[in-house]
């Protein structure tokens, strides 16, 4: 029974009520003090690099992911940084001199593709978005597995059973990349820069930063490290420390199920408003009585919401969603760079973005 198990970086909000400030400073002292940093393999291609020696999306990287950057798009929150005012034509001298160019064409055809007529998400904004996980999530150490497009160009990982489900969303990148493959993307690429479109097109969801430079990989990655929908918290929580994620980032992520329907049950949603990017989900699985329709929870996710490792992250994401978007963001660039090794090498599109 597998659907989308998808798995921040601004300073802490200041809260009125007395009860919520408590619950965060608890919150962050048991993740500092079980903090993974020493030993970060996302970080690793910076670690000990001088700021001087970085380029500026180095910088930026490294900000990120020791969680003093700003992992959304910086635009989208008043904050000034490169935009197109206009974009150059697609064949220009201008659009083939700059990286980002091409991204804004594609961000528009995969808005288009991601919207339904009232504007909400659909089927394969979800189905990206777990996509974008599921290619990244089986990673097992330096160039063994990670964000290289193994999941789409693989027949053999395409047909595993963890990645039913996704085949209609790879046949609509395979298309989009064959349209644009010319312009030097990648497939790794086009993946998580659909993501992050797919996740700002669903009503409510925030718009984080992307970056591209990743490589393609024919080969299968490694198999059976996709986390199961039965496994239990410490279970899920281990998994995901392996790979350099907090408990915070675990749960920030797996809220990416506000938006996920059931492969097993069809239309089952996994909240009651799954084409909107909501605290539904949070609420909902912490208590299902609160759905007014039928739902469908994995046994790992209730059993997350129960843990004392991870409730308490449940319960602040329901209460506070701006706290939640910028977790989110932090994660799941933090994600999108697993076996990415040449971080400083990487090019920002935030600005590509539709």
């Amino acid at each position: 029974m597998r659907v989308a198990f998808v798995l921040a970086a601004f300073a802490v909000p200041i809260y009125a009520h007395p009860s919520m400030s408590n619950l965060l400073n608890e919150l962050m002292a048991r993740d500092v003090d079980d903090s993974p940093l020493d030993n970060d393999d996302v970080l690793s291609s910076l670690n000990g690099a001088s700021d001087s020696s970085l380029t500026p999306v180095g910088r930026d990287l490294k900000k990120i992911l020791v969680g003093k950057g700003i992992a959304q798009d910086p635009h989208s929150s008043g904050l000034t940084t490169e935009k197109y005012t206009s974009v150059p034509k697609l064949d220009s001298d201008k659009c083939n001199k700059d990286t980002c160019c091409v991204w804004s064409y594609i961000g528009q055809d995969l808005k288009e593709l991601f919207t339904n007529p009232d504007n909400s998400c659909n089927r394969f904004a979800r189905q990206i978005i777990r996509l974008a996980f599921h290619d990244c999530i089986p990673h097992a150490g330096r160039n063994k597995g990670g964000c290289d497009a193994s999941i789409v160009n693989s027949k053999e990982e395409n047909g595993r059973a963890e990645n039913k489900g996704m085949q209609e969303i790879t046949s609509k990148l395979k298309d989009v990349y064959g349209d644009y493959k010319d312009k030097g993307i990648s497939m790794a690429d086009l993946i998580q820069f659909g993501a992050s479109v797919a996740v700002h097109t669903c009503p409510g969801g925030p718009r984080y930063r992307v970056f591209m430079g990743r490589k393609d990989v024919q080969d299968a990655n490694p198999s059976g490290l996709v986390p199961s929908p039965f496994d239990s918290a410490d279970d899920i929580l281990r998994k995901f420390r392996e790979k350099s994620f907090l408990p915070r980032n675990v749960i920030a992520l797996i809220g990416a199920h506000t938006v996920s329907l059931n492969n097993t049950l069809p239309g089952q949603p996994q909240d009651t408003t799954p084409t909107k990017w909501d605290q539904n989900y949070f609420a909902q699985t912490l208590d299902p009585s609160k759905a007014k329709s039928s739902i469908f929870t994995f046994q790992s996710d209730a059993n997350l919401a129960k843990d004392s490792d991870s409730k308490s992250w449940f319960e602040l994401f329901l209460k506070d969603k701006a706290r939640w978007d910028n977790e989110y963001a932090y994660a799941v660039i933090r994600l999108s760079l697993l076996n990415i090794y040449n971080l400083n090498d990487l090019t920002e599109c935030s600005k590509a973005l539709p």
